[in-house]
């Protein structure tokens, strides 16, 4: 916040943000990530409501050991559109990692161990 500036900030108290904020900075591996207000409405449901089906399909392939570089030529996207939608996965998830979205996925039941042997990918 810069000096003299009022910070508004809908739906959160001031000392939850100061609280974030402080916890950001004193915890090395945490990560901010930018979500919309759409999105993060939509995190009150159910996981699979809450991802696209292009960003499933991008889970789906992540989940199969695929690079970025092969998920963006398996689905004729760029590299960039798959870390794009990496990170939304992330966000979405609650998950900092590929791995732990993988997990998430997994135990949740938004991918099934049938789905990552099924042929056709």
């Amino acid at each position: 916040m810069l000096r003299g500036q009022a910070l508004h900030t809908p739906g959160i108290s001031t000392k939850k943000l100061q609280d974030a904020i402080h916890t950001v900075h004193r915890v090395e591996d945490r990560v901010v990530l930018s979500v919309s207000r759409g999105t993060a409405e939509r995190l009150e449901g159910s996981e699979r409501d809450v991802l696209s089906g292009r960003e499933l399909e991008v889970l789906l392939l992540a989940a199969r050991a695929m690079s970025n570089g092969r998920i963006a030529s398996h689905l004729h996207i760029s590299e960039g559109t798959v870390k794009r939608h990496l990170s939304n996965i992330y966000a979405k998830l609650g998950v900092s990692s590929r791995a732990s979205a993988v997990k998430k996925a997994l135990t949740s039941g938004l991918i099934t161990f049938r789905d990552l042997s099924e042929p056709g990918w």
